[in-house]
């Protein structure tokens, strides 16, 4: 098992990940996000919730 030694070494790992999370993770899933999003946010706006669920803005 690995130690870490310090806060850089953190650092440096998560640096070398970021670039495969951009180019893998996140072009592979983005499409199935949207759908789960567009379908919540119609669940929502939909007016058979009886006030079950709110939309909460938080400006993004």
């Amino acid at each position: 098992m690995a130690t870490i030694e310090s806060d850089a070494d953190v650092y440096d790992d998560w640096s070398a990940l970021a670039p495969s999370y951009q180019d893998v993770f996140l072009p592979r899933f983005q499409p199935m996000y949207d759908t789960i999003a567009h379908y919540v946010v119609k669940k929502i706006q939909s007016k058979d919730t009886n006030e079950e669920y709110k939309v909460l803005d938080y400006g993004t």
